[in-house]
């Protein structure tokens, strides 16, 4: 059967190129000579063979338009139409060309047809219009193509519907008529094509007419229920009055008693009802449906789409028995979905559990599809289904298996990595996002995330080698830089790190729009304090405090004290410093470093006993001293020293120095400290 809707689709925007100029618009186009050429076999949607020009090659041909087209017909014979489009250049002028486009050699079997049309364009550049009169020449040569008369008669019904369509581009509404009313008459039974017939009949001819060719519709197909159909709703939408209306009904009544098990009846059935204000009926007629034999799982999901009309799921207050109504018809659905063995027709049975809030159900059927046939469809709903409940190790275990089974699946797999991080498995989640940029070629999200977990794993080396990819890949991002700069940073590369960090602020001011946040700033200014370059760190520690939000008042408080013990270890600001260590002080009371540096810089200033109080004060924040910690001990040790407290220096200096620092330069202060004041041997180190 020809569907002319799958050809509107593609023939629409063919024709609009003929109309207006030659057929200069198309799928394929070439500007090479025509030649005399081998034919070859057709192929879908490509060239159907070669261009045969009757005559000697008379010079360049223009756009030339061939189009192949795969339509179904019955008894699963299959036919290729082609249409080609040329223009011929003769002399000094353009004019059209009649060229045959040949499907198989002879076109000696019935499945090929060739059809042709030509596009010309006058001389002088003005548009001609397409030369319908060939159409009939392939059709009207069928017998001696070896054509059946049924294949004649859908070759002619695509002509007919090629030519409407050309028609109605060129705004002949009358024309089009006239083609589309010889495609009505051929086997066809397309809705949208009827409507639209129907609607020209009405607007050039009249109610009368249409209603006749309706009518003799339904009289050529008495064994079909759409004729009857469109005839009813030509009544509903062009007459009214009691008797037409009893008319319609007597119509609808008879084609669903007679094809009550045809989904697209009951669905006009119920719907017109319903348009009509007869909830009743429609809810008669679904029922009698639902009460009734046989059907394959899209008959079911066709009307329980329906049922949803009737009973509507969003009326919170009979939610609970309209949803059971509608149950009815995807259980019958699922019943025969699983009889056929059709596995995509129980996936849409689940997702409506999904969607209707019923996740028992839904998460039942995937369970079953999930062990039945390891449906990886299933799977990934039952993964959600699973979180939902969290039920976390199940879903994790789900996730791991259709990531093992699809491992191509990338979306999976960066899903797999975000779950990884999210249990801290870090190197794990590397690994995962690793394979999806390799599988997937990766997106710049998928560069940035994979970049800051190597950093996070203190893997630079592999951070780098990655960043410095992305950078060539997204060159205009300036977030990739400033990954760089972090990762030279940690390699201890600061002047690479510095160029970095500066390139990836100098490509978001290009941008014109605020790209970077406080974090980096703060991390910049770090950086540049590091390499002793203190001004260029103020500048950008002051602008990371300056732009981090109120609700971060944590990483205010520790960017300010970052700067301000900047300034005190320099001894530069000290009254501004001491501000800032108090407010950040004053937002985190029990911070120890933050005490710690209000002790150290209180020293500074030569206020010894107050600054001894806060040390030791930041001493006993610390539950377990670590490492790290001995940084504390050390300074109490010089404020003791600077109050005579030689004994106690020593031994303050001891516990610091049997923790072990990592930090050198505190380490070397402490082994100075100890030897200064005698608390190391001739012999110790």
């Amino acid at each position: 059967m020809v569907r002319p809707n799958l050809l509107r689709r593609v023939f629409a925007k063919a024709f609009r190129g003929l109309a207006g100029g030659g057929g200069r618009v198309g799928l394929m186009a070439s500007g090479r000579k025509l030649r005399q050429c081998d034919v070859q076999r057709p192929q879908p949607g490509r060239f159907l063979g070669c261009v045969k020009h009757a005559g000697e090659d008379r010079g360049w041909l223009g756009p030339l338009f061939v189009l192949g087209m795969r339509v179904g017909v019955m008894a699963g014979l299959v036919a290729w139409v082609g249409i080609g489009v040329a223009e011929e250049k003769v002399g000094g002028a353009v004019k059209g060309k009649v060229a045959e486009v040949v499907g198989a050699p002879a076109m000696r079997e019935p499945k090929d047809v060739g059809l042709v049309l030509t596009g010309a364009k006058r001389a002088g550049g003005e548009a001609g219009s397409a030369d319908l009169g060939v159409l009939g020449k392939v059709v009207n040569g069928a017998e001696d193509r070896g054509m059946t008369p049924d294949m004649k008669g859908r070759a002619q019904a695509l002509a007919h519907y090629s030519a409407a369509l050309q028609a109605e581009v060129a705004g002949d509404m009358a024309k089009a008529f006239e083609h589309y009313r010889e495609v009505m008459r051929g086997d066809v039974e397309e809705a949208d094509l009827v409507r639209r017939t129907i609607a020209l009949a009405v607007r050039h001819g009249s109610e009368a007419e249409a209603e006749a060719m309706l009518v003799e519709r339904v009289k050529a197909h008495p064994t079909r229920p759409g004729p009857v159909l469109r005839l009813v709703e030509f009544l509903d939408a062009y007459y009214s009055g009691a008797e037409v209306e009893k008319r319609a009904n007597e119509l609808m009544g008879e084609v669903v008693k007679r094809f009550g098990r045809d989904a697209d009846v009951v669905s006009a059935a119920v719907l017109r009802h319903l348009v009509k204000g007869r909830r009743d009926q429609a809810v008669m007629v679904m029922n009698g449906a639902a009460d009734g034999e046989g059907g394959d799982a899209g008959f079911w999901l066709v009307l329980a789409g329906v049922a949803q009309e009737v009973w509507p799921l969003g009326q919170t207050e009979v939610a609970d028995e309209h949803r059971k109504q509608v149950n009815v018809f995807y259980e019958r659905a699922l019943a025969a979905a699983v009889k056929g063995k059709d596995r995509a027709r129980e996936l849409e049975v689940a997702q409506y559990y999904v969607l209707s809030n019923q996740l028992g159900e839904a998460k039942r059927i995937c369970e079953v599809m999930a062990a039945r046939d390891g449906d990886l469809a299933a799977r990934k709903i039952l993964y959600r289904l699973y979180e939902a409940e969290e039920l976390k190790e199940k879903a994790f275990a789900v996730l791991e298996g259709i990531v093992r089974d699809d491992p191509k699946d990338v979306s999976q797999r960066r899903l797999l990595a975000e779950v990884l991080e999210k249990r801290e498995q870090f190197p794990e989640a590397a690994k995962q996002l690793e394979e999806a940029i390799q599988v997937g070629s990766g997106t710049a999200a998928d560069y940035e995330k994979l970049t800051n977990l190597w950093l996070g794993l203190q893997q630079p080396d592999k951070a780098l080698t990655l960043v410095t990819r992305a950078i060539r890949l997204f060159p205009d991002t300036p977030g990739f830089q400033a990954q760089a700069g972090m990762a030279y940073a940690a390699k201890e590369d600061l002047p690479r790190a510095i160029e970095a960090f500066g390139e990836a602020e100098r490509l978001g001011a290009a941008g014109g729009a605020q790209v970077f946040n406080h974090r980096f700033h703060f991390r910049f200014g770090v950086v540049l304090e590091q390499a002793e370059r203190y001004e260029a760190a103020e500048a950008q520690l002051r602008k990371s405090i300056e732009m981090t939000p109120e609700s971060e008042g944590a990483f205010r408080a520790n960017t300010m004290n970052y700067l301000a013990y900047m300034w005190t270890e320099r001894g530069e600001r000290l009254d501004e410093a001491e501000t800032m260590i108090r407010q950040a002080v004053q937002i985190e009371p029990d911070n120890a470093a933050f005490v710690d540096s209000l002790g150290w810089l209180l020293h500074k200033r030569g206020k010894q006993a107050e600054a001894l109080v806060e040390l030791k004060r930041a001493e006993g924040l610390i539950k377990v001293m670590e490492p790290g910690d001995a940084e504390i001990l050390e300074h109490i040790a010089a404020v003791e020293e600077a109050l005579g407290k030689t004994k106690e220096a020593v031994e303050t200096l001891k516990r610091a120095a049997a923790l072990q620092t990592p930090d050198e330069g505190v380490a070397k202060r402490i082994l100075e400290g100890l030897r200064r004041l005698g608390g190391v041997g001739s012999g110790e180190r």
